[in-house]
């Protein structure tokens, strides 16, 4: 549950079990104190709000309470004040500096990052408005939990980007005593290419890495594995219609390795779902439907990310059944060298589907290691990992700390 407040902001209230029940507080100190009792935790939500207008009040942030904080949501990205997610959807106006996620850091507040939807039509995960990479050793309950805790997380937009950052071997989300020696692992793989990886260190950029010092991958070998995003949607502007759509894709000559669905929230429609409906190594089906209508910040589309292996000569065939039936068919070698729009129906403004060009895994693939040799810089100084691709979409690691 929420526990919401203008001044104080807002927070949501995690227990490590079902067996609780809403508690109901209008002290900030009495629902932290309570919160800890209770063995649960509280996340502070679209924290760079101004004072006064449901951002944080950092003055009163507890981290035995709270051990992560949200950077991103669907009201935007709180890590700063600029960048490509501003807070732009809501009434609660602008970020501003001195509540961002990096201003907090630069106060000496510890804390890892999460990403979450926010999202009040009743869809978790929706796609773009936010998501959380658990860093744990069983998918549990109890060591989900212990991971949040940990601040062993790390923040995506929408796009399920791989991310691992780690200094002196210490995983993300660490506080480490004194180091003299500090050797960080970067390791990225995108859903798209690669626009800025980055490390801050205090506050600024301190390393841009995609360049030549990042360390090669060995030759692709054939056949090839590939990512492949298939997206559809759009329709005429200002259509309140709701479209369903039914859709199948078989590859002859490779093999489905998986399928990660980014479906949106909007719009709310009880007697529909997005989902993949059938997934083997050769077919993966999904059922889906799209509008205009409470599409998040405008874009009216769904979308599945495949990943393919197979050689050059495989053939992937894409079926329609609804809107209406269409078939296309490439080579991978041909998905690799373009993407294919196909039109629904005979007018411009009629819902259409995109097969977007493929790439090789290999391409979306960085590893970095590289060493800080400079002189300690504050009481604690503070790193992490950011991550931006061509599509806009993000991931922040938690940071790690360095006691000096």
């Amino acid at each position: 549950h929420e526990w919401h407040s203008s001044n104080l902001g807002d927070y949501h209230i995690l227990y490590p079990d079902m067996a609780r029940e809403i508690a109901y507080f209008d002290d900030i100190c009495e629902l932290q104190a309570y919160v800890k009792g209770q063995g649960a935790i509280m996340i502070p939500h679209h924290v760079a709000y101004a004072s006064g207008s449901r951002g944080t009040d950092w003055s009163r942030f507890d981290p035995g309470a709270s051990p992560v904080v949200e950077v991103f949501s669907e009201h935007g990205s709180s890590e700063t004040e600029w960048g490509p997610w501003p807070m732009v959807g809501h009434s609660m106006g602008p970020a501003s500096t001195t509540q961002t996620v990096r201003h907090a850091l630069d106060q000496g507040r510890v804390f890892g990052f999460t990403a979450s939807t926010d999202d009040h039509l009743g869809y978790p995960g929706a796609y773009g408005e936010g998501l959380t990479a658990i860093l744990a050793p069983e998918l549990t309950r109890e060591a989900v939990f212990a991971a949040l805790r940990a601040r062993s997380t790390y923040a995506v937009t929408g796009d399920r980007i791989g991310l691992w950052f780690s200094l002196n071997g210490a995983t993300m989300g660490t506080v480490l005593p004194s180091q003299a020696r500090r050797e960080m692992t970067v390791r990225v793989e995108g859903e798209d290419e690669l626009a800025s990886v980055e490390i801050i260190k205090n506050g600024r950029v301190w390393r841009r890495l995609l360049g030549s010092e990042a360390i090669p991958f060995p030759p692709v070998e054939r056949p090839v594995t590939l990512k492949l995003r298939v997206e559809w949607g759009w329709g005429g502007m200002g259509s309140a219609d709701v479209v369903d759509w039914a859709m199948r894709m078989t590859v002859s000559g490779g093999e489905i390795r998986s399928a990660v669905p980014h479906f949106q929230s909007g719009p709310f429609e009880e007697g529909r779902r997005n989902r993949i409906t059938e997934l083997s190594d050769r077919v993966c089906a999904w059922e889906s439907y799209t509008s205009r209508r409470q599409a998040f910040r405008g874009v009216a589309t769904n979308s599945v990310v495949l990943t393919i292996r197979g050689g050059k000569d495989a053939i992937l065939t894409l079926e329609t059944e609804k809107p209406s039936a269409r078939r296309v068919q490439m080579s991978i070698g041909e998905a690799l060298q373009g993407n294919h729009v196909e039109r629904m129906g005979s007018s411009f403004s009629a819902e259409t589907l995109l097969v977007h060009r493929g790439i090789e895994l290999v391409d979306l693939r960085r590893d970095w290691r590289l060493r800080d040799e400079d002189e300690p810089e504050r009481e604690r100084d503070y790193y992490y990992l950011r991550v931006l691709q061509n599509n806009t979409q993000m991931a922040w690691s938690s940071p790690i700390w360095v006691e000096n």
